[in-house]
Order: C-alpha cells, then sequence, then structure tokens
C-alpha cells in the first residue's frame, strides 16, 4: 500500500519484536530499526516496558481529538 501510495523508501522502526518479523518486514522494507530482537521462544511486547497497559477509553478519545480536532 506505501508504494502504491508512491513512498520511494519504506523505514520499519521498533523498540522490539521477534526474529521472524524482522526477517519479513525486511523483505518489504529498505531497512529495519530494532533495538531488541528476541531470537528464541515466546515473544510479548508488554515484557519490554514498566508500564504497557490498556489506554482508557477517555485517552483514546482525547488523542484522537488532537490528531483530528
Amino acid at each position: 500500500m506505501l508504494r502504491k501510495k508512491g513512498a520511494k523508501r519504506i523505514y520499519a522502526v521498533a523498540p522490539c519484536a521477534p526474529l521472524d518479523t524482522v526477517l519479513l518486514l525486511r523483505k518489504y522494507a529498505e531497512d529495519v530499526f530494532v533495538l531488541n530482537i528476541q531470537k528464541f521462544g515466546a515473544f510479548a511486547v508488554a515484557s519490554y516496558y514498566q508500564d504497557f497497559r490498556d489506554p482508557s477509553d477517555e485517552e483514546v478519545l482525547k488523542a484522537l481529538k488532537e490528531v483530528d480536532p
């Protein structure tokens, strides 16, 4: 979709990701930047954060208003 929209270069950036996802993204992006690549075992993004909670409905609505007033 990004290529169809005219993107000349695509970068994938994430703080953490499993190795198989990084390898998959390399097929589609010119460059993939991941700070912590999980090579083996189960993967959970939440395990890399001190506070990885679901935002409240109010927080989501506030963020959406800030993006599209």
